[in-house]
C-alpha cells in the first residue's frame, strides 16, 4: 500500500428499494382508513379486533419490504434480510453475482444473498437504454444479455467484452447494489488493503434479527387472541 497519497475509503451507503417503502406506506394508509371507518361508525368492538391484525399486516410488510437493506461501508458489506443480518468483510469477498439477486461469494464458499436487491426480469431489458448504463465500466455496455449467462468476478460486471447483464443495470435494485460493492472493492484493492488476502475466521458474521422476529411473534399472538376474545 502506497503511503505517498491519501487513501479514500468507501463512503457508507445504505441501499433499499423505494418500492418497498411505498408499499409499506400504502398498506399503512389502508389500515388507517379501515380503522377510521370502524371508529366513525362507532363500532368500537370491531375496531379493537381489527387493530392488532392491521398492525401485524403493516409490520410484516415493513419487515419484508422496508427493513431489509444492503449497507456498503469501510469495514465491509452488511446484508440485512428479514430473518438474519450478515456482515461480510472486504477481504472475504471473491465474487459478486446478480443473476437472481445481489449475491456475495466468499473465500470459504459461503454465499450471502440480499433479499432487498433482486434482479430485474428479462423483460426489463426491453426498456433499458444506454443512459441507464451510466456509471458502469466505459468498456462495457454495448449491448444487454440475459441473466442466464452471468458469471462475473468482482469487481467487473460482464464476462464478455461489450456486454452488461440485466442484473447489473444500475437502475435495478441488484445492479445499483452491485455497482456500490464493486466500486468500493476496487478502491480498497487499488489502495492495497486486500493485498494480504488474510480473512479473519470465515469473513462473515451472522446474527438473527431477534427483536424484529420477537415483535412479529407478539403481534401474531395478539391478533389471534383478539379474534377469540373480542
Amino acid at each position: 500500500m502506497s503511503g505517498s497519497s491519501p487513501v479514500r475509503l468507501p463512503e457508507t451507503a445504505v441501499l433499499r428499494p423505494t418500492s418497498g417503502k411505498v408499499l409499506t406506506v400504502v398498506m399503512g394508509l389502508f389500515a388507517a382508513v379501515g380503522l377510521f371507518s370502524f371508529v366513525f361508525r362507532g363500532a368500537w368492538r370491531d375496531a379493537l379486533g381489527f387493530t392488532p391484525l392491521a398492525v401485524t399486516v403493516v409490520y410484516l410488510c415493513w419487515m419484508l419490504f422496508w427493513y431489509p437493506s444492503v449497507t456498503v461501508e469501510p469495514s465491509g458489506v452488511t446484508v440485512r434480510n428479514p430473518l438474519r443480518t450478515f456482515h461480510v468483510s472486504w477481504p472475504a469477498i471473491v465474487r459478486v453475482d446478480t443473476r437472481y439477486a445481489l449475491t456475495l461469494f466468499t473465500k470459504t464458499g459461503k454465499k450471502v444473498v440480499a433479499w432487498s436487491a433482486p434482479s430485474p426480469s428479462r423483460y426489463a431489458g426491453i426498456n433499458t437504454v444506454r443512459p441507464d448504463l451510466s456509471g458502469l465500466n466505459p468498456n462495457v455496455g454495448q449491448k444487454l444479455v440475459d441473466a442466464d449467462n452471468y458469471g462475473s468476478i468482482a469487481p467487473t460486471g460482464a464476462d464478455r467484452p461489450g456486454t452488461v447483464k440485466l442484473g447489473d443495470v444500475p437502475r435495478s435494485e441488484s445492479g445499483l447494489a452491485a455497482l456500490h460493492v464493486r466500486r468500493a472493492w476496487a478502491a480498497l484493492r487499488d489502495a492495497g488493503y486486500l493485498d494480504s488476502g488474510v480473512v479473519e475466521g470465515t469473513g462473515v458474521a451472522t446474527e438473527w434479527n431477534t427483536i424484529v422476529l420477537g415483535a412479529v411473534g407478539i403481534l401474531i399472538a395478539l391478533s389471534v387472541l383478539a379474534g377469540f376474545v373480542i
